[in-house]
């Protein structure tokens, strides 16, 4: 506690504040469900928390392994515990992405994908071994991962995937994948409404293509407020012959619209992470059926407008530069394996990548060296390695939303959205970006 000058007092706590605290302490650890380290502080008579993670003794536990053993990928306790081998990767990413967000809306009673960890010997695997893993994840499509590379697959090929790893002994991530007819983001707003972003289809529509989205605003009950409606000729889907998504031109153009029930569902989980996380840009995928469900979400310590009404404005702030012209939004997109390299919480395999000096060269013969304003069609997320060599960025539609949109917001680089921007500003020519607006035209 703060003392007046040259008074120093030997009481650190008092007995109210000791009180206080442990029960906070108690309800986060009743809440994360096992032994905890926390980290905390008193500010202006406020308990602030500041980190939570497992005990970790001394000595490590020894690692065990059981043949054709399901571990539940929330039982954070069991999968430490447990031999993954290569997937210790999905468990870190399991628990600094997804294990909170999951907690909090299984706690509220919203349900979600099941997701896990396999433990299996190539040798001899039959389709009775695995049905652990079957039982569980009740999808037609599951996502599985050595921990190096990830498949989409339709459940009955689950023991001819696991018998190609080729591991005498090893462990896979396995996670449902729900059919998605529809996708987008999701997020609070500071007029306590829940701004949503839809496409048709899965999210290589944003990620690869850009889509500009519907864009609806519904108050917490899931009552609508606001709706712009796009249409769309186009939409990745799911193909079952291959086991990926790819492009599908539509037979006529059709509207997004979401029902009534998944606004309400995006609501409910949106408000519920806003309240246990704070503020996060939550995925979501829906279906006809399942109606909406969580897919990730990444947190933001900026909204990307205070009203979220001016469709121009991606990042705000002002910015001054000469123009360089991307011919493709994907330009960059050469020097990463996958887009899921980059994203909002810079990854190992990001670092690594932009890091050298070869990239960088690489980056600097297709930009140059000089700091201006880069024009592209749509923010890809493979040109987050410009950002901190540029001045500002416009694009001629975005979703407020997506990764590189929130790369920008947290980074303070201005960012416009201007309809035919590569035609409109000229390579070289000087203009400024004034918080949504593009001056010098």
């Amino acid at each position: 506690k703060r003392q007046e000058p040259h008074k120093v007092s030997s009481e650190i706590l008092t007995i109210a504040e000791i009180d206080r605290l442990r029960n906070v302490l108690s309800r986060i650890s009743d809440w994360v469900g096992e032994s905890s380290e926390i980290e905390w502080g008193i500010h202006q008579d406020e308990i602030v928390i500041t980190q939570v993670r497992p005990v970790i003794p001394g000595k490590p536990p020894a690692r065990h392994f059981v043949e054709n053993q399901w571990i539940d990928g929330d039982d954070i306790g069991a999968c430490t515990t447990a031999y993954l081998g290569q997937c210790e990767s999905s468990l870190i990413r399991l628990v600094n992405k997804k294990f909170v967000a999951r907690r909090a809306l299984k706690m509220a009673g919203i349900p979600v994908g099941q997701c896990g960890f396999l433990q299996f010997r190539s040798n001899d695997l039959s389709m009775l071994d695995v049905r652990n893993a079957l039982q569980h994840c009740r999808s037609e499509w599951l996502l599985v991962s050595d921990g190096n590379h990830s498949r989409l697959i339709p459940r009955h090929k689950l023991v001819e995937v696991l018998r190609g790893f080729g591991l005498a002994r090893g462990a896979a991530f396995i996670s449902e994948s729900t059919f998605t007819q529809r996708c987008g983001f999701a997020r609070a707003t500071a007029r306590e409404t829940v701004y949503i972003e839809a496409i048709l289809g899965g999210f290589g529509g944003i990620w690869h293509a850009g889509y500009s989205p519907s864009v609806i605003e519904v108050a917490c009950d899931g009552t609508l407020l606001k709706e712009t409606t796009r249409s769309f000729d186009r939409q990745y889907i799911l193909d079952a012959e291959i086991g990926s998504w790819r492009e599908k031109e539509l037979e006529a153009s059709q509207y997004c619209r979401l029902s009534n029930r998944e606004c309400s569902q995006i609501a409910a989980m949106t408000l519920c992470l806003e309240r246990t996380i704070g503020s996060v840009s939550m995925e979501w995928t829906s279906n006809d059926i399942d109606g909406a469900t969580f897919y990730d979400l990444s947190e933001e310590t900026h909204l990307p407008h205070k009203e979220m009404d001016i469709d121009c404005v991606l990042s705000p702030g002002c910015a001054s530069g000469p123009v360089h012209v991307l011919p493709r939004a994907d330009t960059l997109a050469f020097l990463f394996e996958s887009i899921h390299d980059i994203s909002v919480v810079a990854t190992d395999a990001y670092r690594r990548r932009i890091e050298g000096s070869t990239t960088a060269a690489q980056i600097a013969e297709i930009v140059g060296a000089t700091q201006g304003i880069i024009v592209a069609e749509f923010p890809h997320r493979t040109l987050a390695p410009l950002i901190p060599i540029s001045t500002g960025f416009v694009f001629e539609r975005a979703t407020h939303l997506c990764h590189l949109a929130i790369l920008l917001r947290e980074a303070g680089k201005p960012a416009a959205v201007l309809p035919d921007a590569r035609q409109k500003l000229r390579e070289g020519m000087i203009v400024h970006i004034v918080n949504g607006r593009v001056l010098g035209i």
